[in-house]
């Protein structure tokens, strides 16, 4: 007689239980990941603003720096002879080398246009550190060398001996020997061109002659359509060159450090609005709103507002109208114009 088999195998509740105990480690393994994944965006997202954050005060401050800058001469502001026209144009009137406008709405000045409402714009002009000697000059032409010579017609040029200084927009040039070069400072022609052709002085083997950076910084709308930096450069036409800095910058806001008793130190600090004499001014500092590329990088919505008193953001408790999951951070600049206060 033949034993009957014994059939082994799983139960359906023991098959139930397994599988149950199969998803709970899947869930755990997804949430492992999805937070790991996270943490990454976030990592990335904060490094990414960081860096931007970075280079920019950098690029601002190494500007502000040259602010008045004249090489030897000292201040740009002071006795620089200029034969320009048009002289009181803010983007070349050197008796104000910093000037700031604060809270903008609608702006339409000085050929900058797009500016994001309630922020603050940058004016500074200085010499160039990129600097080059003179060979030989007349009251009418300036002989530098040709492989030196980097200069086209429609630049404004400064020229000075330590002693004196001049301010002109080179017109074009002249040959003068297999190397050498004149630059021409004829008058009229040209954006904002010269009132004369003469200099205040034939300025000797050794002078320095450079370019005058005349730059804003402001934030107007960026290449992905939301709020970026923006730095100006004045061109050869007289025009505005313009290229985006950094982009998603929500916000900059800027006070001007003011000498109030004469002894070139700042005393307080000020918008643009209440500076009254720019002269005055010692010191600068700004902060900057920056945003993540990417949303969605925080599981809630934020937004940060503006606080004069602290004169930096700060997240709202309850979250305005713009806010959104984009991860913020404060960058903060802060310069001593040299050039006043030495």
């Amino acid at each position: 007689m033949k034993g009957s088999k014994r059939q082994s195998g799983f139960t359906l509740i023991e098959l139930m239980v397994g599988l149950l105990i199969g998803l709970i480690i899947t869930a755990g393994v997804v949430n492992v990941f999805v937070s790991i994944k996270q943490a990454y965006w976030f990592t990335d997202a904060e490094s990414d603003i960081n860096e931007r954050g970075w280079f920019v005060v950098d690029r601002i401050n190494a500007q502000l720096r040259r602010s008045g800058y004249a090489n030897c001469f000292g201040d740009l502001t002071q006795n620089v002879d200029n034969v320009l026209s048009d002289q009181a144009n803010l983007r070349w009137d050197i008796s104000v080398s910093i000037q700031g406008y604060n809270n903008v709405s609608s702006f339409n000045s000085h050929g900058i246009t797009n500016v994001v409402d309630g922020t603050d714009l940058l004016f500074v002009k200085g010499l160039s550190d990129e600097t080059i000697t003179v060979v030989s000059s007349t009251f009418s032409k300036i002989k530098v060398s040709l492989a030196d010579n980097a200069y086209s017609a429609g630049d404004l040029l400064i020229v000075t001996d330590c002693e004196d200084a001049s301010l002109f927009q080179m017109s074009g040039t002249q040959a003068s020997g297999a190397s050498d070069v004149y630059l021409l400072h004829t008058a009229g022609g040209m954006t904002p061109g010269n009132s004369s052709s003469l200099l205040v002085k034939d300025f000797e083997n050794g002078s320095t002659l450079g370019q005058l950076d005349s730059v804003a910084y402001y934030l107007g709308t960026g290449v992905n359509g939301r709020s970026a930096l923006f730095e100006a450069s004045v061109n050869a036409s007289g025009g505005w060159d313009l290229e985006e800095l950094i982009p998603n910058v929500a916000n900059l806001q800027i006070e001007y450090g003011v000498d109030s008793d004469g002894d070139s130190m700042t005393d307080s600090y000020a918008d643009a609005s209440s500076v009254a004499d720019w002269d005055a001014v010692m010191s600068v500092r700004y902060v900057l709103l920056l945003e993540s590329m990417e949303n969605n990088i925080l599981q809630d919505q934020e937004s940060y507002s503006f606080s004069a008193t602290s004169f930096t953001f700060t997240k709202d408790g309850t979250p305005g109208g713009s806010a959104d999951k984009r991860l913020r951070r404060v960058s903060n600049g802060f310069v001593s114009l040299r050039n006043r206060v030495l």
